[in-house]
């Protein structure tokens, strides 16, 4: 049974050119059209145009050329019209010019995005189309029919996308080709002839970051998103995650069904680039790789360097392994003192002012406190009241009135000190 599967497989690949130039036909110019290339020179001339004649072109009542056939030079696209031949008055015969087609050969991808969507195919093309060229997919089945849909040009990507549809779970072959047509060629497309499990195609992961593990040199942890193409986790996607460090062509791989991955092996204070495909978990064909990240392992000279300083102008000052800046002496504002270090020397003073007063009362020098003569004595002893002086009476003499004074006093002065 597998022999005759791959019999008819192989008998109907070689049928496929057959059913391209079937479905993708070249246009045939009519008798009166005359098909010429880009930037050419031509004699337009028609049955029946001969003697005294002149040309007007389509549309066109000014008189071109007198004379039996219609010389052009340096044909461009907008020379493309049809020229009448008149003779007497009269038109004689018409002649339609058309310029050659330049149609490159398409080359189209397909894929299928998720399980549950279409199959598209894509056309990248370097050059743009004429206006009146169609643009088809065509997707033949063993069965012998086939489906056409019209494709879109999207302008800003320069692609032509077309899309055809796909039942979720079909597990058959799909054949595709593309098939340009303009007014005088034709061209068909690389055939593109696949099953499901090799169409399915998802977009690349999306938001991949690089982070590093404190205390951890080794290691790197990577971490992304799935694409938003892909809208659910009935179908699970499988990862591939590759890394290397910068400047080198050494990579390595690891794949994984998480949404992270741990990278155990990376140099320490070394910068690693890391991107990540995807695929379906049963598929065969991988995304294209995401942009890429860069991320660096941690380092323990991280903490020992010291903290940056900013200068008045708002400049960071930081140290440079390559290049030494000049010292510079930053004065720092004097620490607070502890508040247990004032009470302590408060405590401090108080027992040693009272250890130098009880000096001073044992070796006798504390009379000034006796308030027994000295200067203490005199300071808080009170003040006498002197006696007033009796007024004479009158008539009575003023010795008379003069009381005795005491025989004699005697002041104290305290000793210096």
């Amino acid at each position: 049974m597998k022999r005759w599967h791959s019999f008819l497989i192989l008998m109907y690949s070689g049928l496929l050119p057959t059913f391209a130039n079937i479905h993708c036909p070249t246009p045939a110019p009519s008798e009166n059209t005359q098909v010429v290339p880009l930037r050419s020179d031509v004699n337009l001339t028609c049955p029946g145009c001969r003697g005294q004649t002149w040309w007007s072109r389509h549309n066109r009542t000014r008189k071109l050329q007198d004379g039996s056939h219609l010389s052009l030079t340096s044909i461009g696209y907008e020379d493309e019209d049809t020229y009448t031949c008149h003779q007497g008055g009269a038109p004689v015969c018409t002649v339609q010019l058309l310029v050659k087609d330049d149609i490159e050969k398409p080359q189209i991808s397909c894929y299928i995005r998720h399980p549950t969507h279409n199959i598209t195919c894509d056309w990248q093309t370097t050059r743009e189309l004429r206006p009146h060229a169609k643009v088809t997919l065509i997707a033949w089945m063993l069965k012998g029919n086939h489906k056409k849909n019209r494709c879109s040009y999207i302008p800003l990507a320069g692609k032509f996308t077309c899309s055809t549809l796909y039942k979720e779970g079909d597990i058959g072959r799909h054949v595709l080709s593309l098939c340009v047509i303009g007014r005088t060629d034709s061209q068909t497309s690389n055939t593109v002839d696949s099953t499901s499990e090799m169409l399915v195609q998802p977009d690349p992961p999306i938001n991949v970051t690089v982070t590093s593990l404190e205390h951890q040199p080794r290691k790197l942890r990577v971490s992304w998103s799935p694409p938003r193409t892909w809208p659910n986790n009935f179908y699970q996607l499988q990862y591939q995650v590759q890394y290397r460090v910068e400047g080198t062509l050494h990579v390595s791989n690891g794949t994984t069904i998480d949404k992270h991955f741990m990278i155990n092996d990376a140099l320490e204070r070394k910068r690693h680039v890391v991107r990540v495909r995807a695929k379906e978990e049963f598929g065969l064909t991988w995304s294209a790789w995401s942009e890429e990240a860069v991320g660096t392992p941690w380092s323990a000279k991280e903490e020992s360097e010291p903290p940056t300083t900013t200068d008045f102008e708002g400049f960071i000052m930081t140290s440079s392994e390559e290049e030494e800046p000049e010292a510079i002496t930053v004065e720092k504002p004097p620490a607070p003192v502890p508040r247990y270090v004032l009470l302590v020397a408060g405590v401090s003073f108080v027992i040693v002012l009272v250890l130098f007063l009880g000096i001073l009362m044992r070796n006798g020098e504390m009379n000034l406190l006796k308030l027994k003569g000295g200067l203490l004595r005199v300071l808080f002893q009170p003040a006498r009241r002197i006696p007033a002086v009796p007024q004479p009476r009158p008539g009575e003499p003023l010795l008379t009135a003069l009381r005795p004074f005491p025989e004699s006093v005697t002041v104290t002065v305290p000793k210096p000190l």
